[in-house]
């Protein structure tokens, strides 16, 4: 039984890694034709800027009041990209292992919590314990962990407090 129990917890946190890292890769992508649509903006900003100061120049006149507007523009594009590279630069570096530090040590305390199971089946006649019974049943154990809860702001689902992405939406919750 603890071979399956294994092989059941191996394959759920493979599928985990999976998961996160599908969601991973979706926010680099994201994250990363983010980037491009902003470096292309600030290109045709720079063509627009460099088209008007060729026709003032044309025309003998070349006064800087008149492009501050596009200096300004293409200044806050130019501090966009920046902002979204350094955004996918921290994507890039956060590796599952990061994100499931918390897992790994709330595991072994569930580990601990939970009893083993009967090394044998019930002999034949026996009754097994009586669900719902109360706490003065000793066959009963109330295993359930005291776990605070937080909102995931993505998604509204509950999340474990302890946890850094939200299990539904991949969103980070700190």
């Amino acid at each position: 039984m603890d071979i399956v129990n294994k092989a059941i917890a191996k394959a759920s946190d493979l599928a985990g890694e999976a998961a996160w890292n599908a969601q991973q890769r979706i926010k680099i992508n994201t994250e990363e034709k983010r980037i491009e649509d902003l470096r292309n903006k600030a290109q045709a900003k720079r063509v627009e800027i460099g088209e008007e100061m060729f026709r003032l120049w044309q025309a003998h006149k070349l006064p800087p009041s008149q492009l501050d507007g596009l200096f300004y523009e293409l200044q806050d594009l130019i501090d966009a990209v920046d902002g979204a590279t350094q955004n996918l630069d921290a994507l890039k570096a956060e590796t599952y292992e990061q994100a499931t530090s918390a897992r790994a040590q709330t595991a072994s305390s569930y580990a601990a919590a939970i009893p083993p199971l009967p090394a044998a089946p019930l002999p034949p006649g026996t009754a097994p314990p009586a669900l719902g019974a109360g706490p003065s049943d000793p066959a009963v154990l109330d295993v359930t962990p005291a776990v605070t809860l937080v909102e995931c702001a993505n998604c509204h689902s509950m999340v474990r407090a302890d946890r850094s992405f939200c299990g539904r939406c991949g969103h980070k919750l700190r």
